[in-house]
């Protein structure tokens, strides 16, 4: 019994490690925003193109300083276009670095430290429960209040979800667009087979998958292209 509990131990300190880690990067990365929301300046700027980088799109925004100065900046990229040429957006910038900014819009300061958050959360309960096995607690009474949390948190996150889609179902515009390219991916990934003989081998394989490129114009003249 004790080997089998000093084997959880070892596990639970693993999982606690990589969540503590993934908490840590959501906290580093909020505080970072936070930051230039309590001290940075904040002016009004316009997107002035998207940059494509393969399956990345990266808006180029432009802005004048306090003294007059323009300052053109490329911010991280993201999977789908969040802006388009011509919108205005509100950028904070710290006013001894002008290059440090962000762009005031909830997706661009939370939502990816708050996606951390909640995943290292995961990490870390599993790492809790690996902890308790560890200490001989009750499996059943472990399992019960794992399972507890999960279901509460799937049910948060598929209301959510259902809100954000009915949300946009209801008061979204719709365009006609055009599929401009069909964009091809490959990736490899090595798995084992078993061959007839029984023994097992590792080979690589590659995965082709397609995605439609589209672009449509909305109702007030802007290119859109996702």
């Amino acid at each position: 019994m004790a080997a089998v509990d000093r084997s959880w131990r070892w596990i639970a300190w693993a999982i606690l490690g990589i969540g503590g880690l993934i908490v840590l990067g959501g906290v580093v990365m909020g505080l970072g925003n936070l930051r230039h929301v309590l001290y940075g300046e904040r002016v009004e700027g316009v997107v002035i193109d998207m940059v494509r980088e393969g399956d990345m799109y990266s808006p180029v925004v432009r802005f004048r300083l306090p003294d007059g100065e323009l300052q053109e900046v490329k911010d991280l990229g993201s999977g789908a276009p969040d802006f388009s040429a011509g919108d205005l957006v509100t950028v904070l910038f710290m006013p001894e670095n002008p290059g440090d900014f962000r762009l005031d819009t909830f997706e661009r300061l939370w939502l990816v430290p708050i996606i951390l958050l909640v995943f290292g959360g995961f990490w870390l309960m599993f790492g809790a429960v690996a902890w308790a096995l560890s200490n001989d607690a009750d499996i059943a009474l472990v399992g019960e209040r794992a399972f507890s949390v999960i279901a509460l948190s799937g049910l948060l996150i598929g209301v959510f979800v259902l809100w954000s889609a009915a949300d946009l179902y209801a008061g979204g515009g719709r365009a006609e667009g055009r599929v401009m390219e069909i964009r091809e991916s490959r990736s490899i990934e090595t798995e084992e087979v078993r061959l007839a003989s029984g023994r097992e081998v590792r080979r690589d394989v590659e995965r082709i998958s397609h995605a439609p490129v589209v672009r449509f114009v909305t109702q007030e003249g802007r290119g859109i292209e996702f």
